[in-house]
């Protein structure tokens, strides 16, 4: 099963800052849809941010977008037993 949010952000976890492009290369995402996937889901949660170098936009992983990289590593489950919550499977009888 596929985290989008997590690929990203692993991505952008070097700290230098990345084209929509080149974080689409990396995480396996379609290159239309990852600038609205930057831009109105992740920098409207403060987990990335923008900025312009010369004429090129760019985007950087914030503090807020690190811990949350270091949280999903330290619960690689999470993601597959929320998707199971969501679809009504009881993990427990």
């Amino acid at each position: 099963m596929r985290h989008l949010k997590r690929d990203v952000l692993s991505v952008l976890a070097d700290g230098l800052p990345h084209s929509a492009a080149s974080i689409a290369l990396g995480a396996e995402f379609s290159l239309d849809s990852i600038y609205p996937y930057l831009k109105h889901r992740l920098e409207r949660q403060r987990l990335v941010e923008r900025e312009r170098v010369g004429r090129r936009l760019t985007w950087r992983i914030t503090e807020k977008g690190r811990a949350r990289l270091k949280w999903f590593r330290k619960h690689p489950g999470y993601f597959a037993w929320r998707m199971r919550q969501r679809k009504g499977i009881r993990l427990c009888v």
